[in-house]
């Protein structure tokens, strides 16, 4: 899975909510490498589960 966010902004947030399998990874990325971080040089990133979903769920209806 390939996320991208461009912003042009000093400070910018984003939230995703993405379905994700055990194993997976999520990385972040600067796009455009001549883009410096600036300020105190400091990103972050946090993640957790919102719930945990069956893998073949029954179908009701």
């Amino acid at each position: 899975m390939l996320l991208v966010l461009r912003v042009q902004h000093t400070i910018s947030a984003g939230s995703f909510v993405l379905y994700l399998e055990k194993g997976d990874m999520v990385t972040i990325q600067n796009s455009d490498s001549g883009e410096l971080l600036t300020g105190n040089h400091c990103s972050f990133f946090s993640g957790f589960l919102l719930k945990e979903m069956e893998h073949n769920p029954s179908v009701v209806g």
